[in-house]
């Protein structure tokens, strides 16, 4: 309506200027040539719209560069990660979740302050849900990663990482449920109508749930970390100070202890992770085969001992991938079957 006014006041500015100019002055003996209006109107209209075009053209490239500057997440790598690694992994992951929440959260507040939701507000707290969308979903795959791989080394890091994926899996709910209201809104403006307060208090009721996941799961995430840190440590001392109980009686005999040390090894590597009950035979195995070398002074198979004591700490703490290094590297040391 503005612009429909602006418009009709440059039409009768014109006509003005046109009535003041043939009205006063000296006539002269050539006839000035009649000013053609329809081609002055058009311009001033075109020059309008087009200034209008401008202006709405830098609005979403501002728009878009914001979106644009957003960081996608992070992959993570975890094949040569050990459990430790892993669970600091997880517990950065559920960070960025939760920072990108509450940033979505706080712009849909900041935007709905004054009542009302722009296209261009709706669009860029809808690429930040999309953001948080995104990492909610890492930190939820890693989490799950690790329950499949970890499930049956500790019975209060399995309960506490349960615990964390249903967090995120509420976080998740609550940012995708937003993203379809956004959705449905942008539909709404799309279609020139305008946006019910009660659609605008139902996005602010989804991000307040927003964040308070958020805060839940990252205070849960915190706990696991410390969790998983405090129960590798007490097994690793646990490992650490395990006494043998059977020493070879002779030197091919002890040879025979560290080669089926290392068989049962591999094969529990097999699939990639070891479980409680396989540690702690392959512990007791280790123990066995290291002291059995030591015994007999077996210096020309090198630091087969004490790469046996070493290979033993890798697998307690879920280093599967320097364990099969270090594997590969045992077995070369031993005579030839």
């Amino acid at each position: 309506m503005k612009h429909y006014v602006k418009r009709i006041f440059t039409v009768f500015f014109i006509f003005s200027l046109i009535l003041v100019s043939g009205c006063g002055g000296t006539v002269s003996q050539e006839a000035a040539p009649t000013p053609d209006v329809d081609a002055t109107v058009s311009a001033a209209i075109e020059a309008t719209q087009a200034a209008e075009a401008n202006l709405q053209a830098t609005v979403e490239s501002a728009v878009s560069a914001t979106v644009t500057a957003m960081p996608n997440p992070t992959p993570v790598v975890v094949e040569s990660l050990s459990e430790e690694e892993f669970a600091a992994a997880v517990d950065e992951s559920v960070q960025q979740a939760t920072a990108a929440s509450d940033q979505a959260a706080q712009m849909t507040t900041t935007a709905a302050e004054d009542g009302t939701l722009t296209a261009d507000e709706l669009e860029e707290i809808y690429a930040l849900y999309g953001l948080a969308d995104e990492e909610i979903e890492q930190a939820l795959e890693l989490a799950e990663l690790y329950l499949e791989l970890y499930y049956t080394l500790g019975e209060e890091t399995v309960e506490l990482m349960t615990i964390l994926v249903e967090d995120l899996e509420s976080l998740a709910q609550y940012a995708n449920t937003s993203l379809g209201n956004l959705e449905e809104l942008e539909e709404i403006l799309a279609g020139g109508g305008e946006i019910a307060q009660e659609k605008i208090e139902e996005l602010l009721t989804n991000s307040e749930a927003l964040q308070d996941w958020a805060e839940t799961a990252q205070s849960q995430s915190g706990s696991l970390e410390a969790a998983v840190t405090a129960r590798i440590e007490a097994l690793a001392s646990e490992i650490a100070n395990l006494q043998p109980d059977q020493i070879a009686s002779n030197r091919l005999e002890a040879v025979s202890f560290a080669r089926d040390y290392i068989d049962e090894a591999r094969a529990a590597l097999a699939d990639g992770v070891v479980n409680a009950e396989e540690l702690l035979n392959l512990a007791q195995r280790g123990a066995n085969a290291s002291a059995s070398l030591d015994q007999f002074g077996l210096g020309e198979l090198g630091d087969l001992s004490s790469g046996i004591q070493g290979l033993t700490g890798q697998l307690a703490s879920g280093e599967v991938e320097n364990a099969l290094n270090a594997l590969n590297s045992l077995e070369s040391m031993l005579p030839r079957r």
